[in-house]
């Protein structure tokens, strides 16, 4: 019988969390009740106790109380909570994970989520499942299932004992249907790469030959998610080398607009010692979605509407030398081979002769800071193509399967 960990306040949602256990139990699986209420004492006795999770963060419960510190309450059942799933999967005690709340019990499953591996079953039912300013909750939680609960987890109404019992049947459906993520012995060595839509026809070209020769190709959408899936991936062991074609995270990071993947991008292969080509793909974007969060220093600049939604902002000479400072700073943590290939005619579909973004002065002050600041031990290779042309993704290809594994 598959164990399910089942983590929620149960000081304030007791009612809620005994109907999501019973499903669970009536579906075939054992709930493993896990408490992470500060307020109030469990409306029925959890298997594991506030007082453990507490006890994990190394701030005790009763301390917690006596702050009456939300804040504070919130960020230590996180640390807890973290701390136990971790060991509860090392030790093999659960095939499961399932929470529900709001924005706080949210926050807390989110955490409790991101601390366990892809392809571990994980759902959450939300009540901000879907709501635009709460997504920063989800950025860290892998391949978890977040259902949209419709409405609050408060009572047991029909609509909620629907959601409730829609989530049961889920996570144990997948608990009962996981696969193991390893890779068998005799597979083909699986590649990760990154791509967005300005850089598809380079992204598709490799994973063609890739393909062709008896590699998997792992290609991640470079949207802020994917980029920290992608490098929790490389982390995890999940894959044997990088094509990192897209950049473009980084330069939402760097310039402090939305979809950024964080400080660990562009570096987690490197400093693992994992074969890597760079490509500075799709760096020439500033993108702003929906176009009116676009701040006033941008306006006058070169813009396209990538769509509706989506306002696209060219990147100028100036922000290029402070990309290429920061991405060669972050590829000089490698230890293992990495490669730098530069498409001298354009980084994107929108860089190319002819389209809205073409600036080679821009672009060649991108790739002369990039070679300037690049250790010694970095190879940089020059192609006069652009990124989308057939012959840099078979070049690229090509050096990976035959320099670089």
């Amino acid at each position: 019988m598959k164990t399910i960990a089942v983590i929620g306040a149960f000081d304030t949602k007791g009612r809620e969390f005994s109907y999501l256990r019973d499903r669970i139990e009536e579906y075939g699986a054992h709930p493993l009740m896990i408490d992470v209420g500060v307020l109030g004492e469990p409306q029925f006795r959890p298997d594991i106790t506030a007082v453990e999770i507490a006890d994990l963060s190394g701030t005790g419960l009763r301390r917690l109380r006596e702050q009456r510190n939300r804040k504070a309450a919130n960020d230590a059942m996180i640390r807890g909570i973290k701390a136990m799933v971790e060991k509860l999967h090392r030790e093999g005690r659960i095939q499961g994970a399932v929470s529900m709340g709001g924005g706080q019990g949210t926050h807390i499953a989110a955490s409790a989520m991101s601390a366990l591996p892809i392809g571990f079953p994980k759902v959450i039912l939300s009540t901000v499942a879907t709501v635009a300013h709460a997504q920063s909750h989800f950025e860290d939680i892998n391949d978890t299932m977040v259902m949209n609960s419709l409405v609050d987890i408060q009572g047991l109404n029909y609509l909620l004992r629907s959601s409730i019992r829609e989530t049961a049947a889920a996570v144990v459906g997948l608990a009962r249907n996981a696969e193991i993520l390893s890779l068998p012995a005799g597979a083909g060595k699986r590649i990760a790469m990154s791509m967005f839509g300005i850089t598809t026809p380079c992204v598709s070209g490799i994973q063609e030959k890739l393909e062709r020769n008896g590699y998997e190709a792992l290609v991640f959408h470079t949207t802020g998610m994917g980029g920290r899936i992608m490098e929790k991936a490389i982390r995890t062991g999940l894959v044997d080398g990088v094509i990192d074609v897209t950049l473009g995270e980084i330069t939402s990071d760097v310039f402090g607009i939305p979809g950024g993947a964080g400080g660990d991008r562009l570096c987690t292969a490197g400093k693992k010692g994992i074969p890597q080509i760079i490509v500075p793909g799709a760096v020439d974007v500033l993108n702003f979605m929906p176009p009116e969060t676009m701040p006033p220093a941008y306006e006058g600049r070169k813009y396209l509407m990538h769509n509706t939604d989506l306002k696209v902002v060219r990147t100028n000479i100036e922000e290029n030398k402070i990309l290429g400072e920061d991405i060669a700073r972050r590829l000089n943590y490698s230890t293992g081979k990495t490669v730098v290939i530069i498409p001298l005619r354009g980084v994107s579909a929108n860089d190319c002769e002819g389209k809205e973004f073409y600036s080679p002065e821009a672009d060649r002050e991108l790739f002369k800071t990039m070679r300037k600041n690049l250790k010694p031990q970095i190879e940089v290779i020059e192609l006069d193509y652009h990124i989308n042309a057939p012959e840099f993704a078979d070049y690229a290809a090509r050096f990976m399967m035959e320099e670089m594994l």
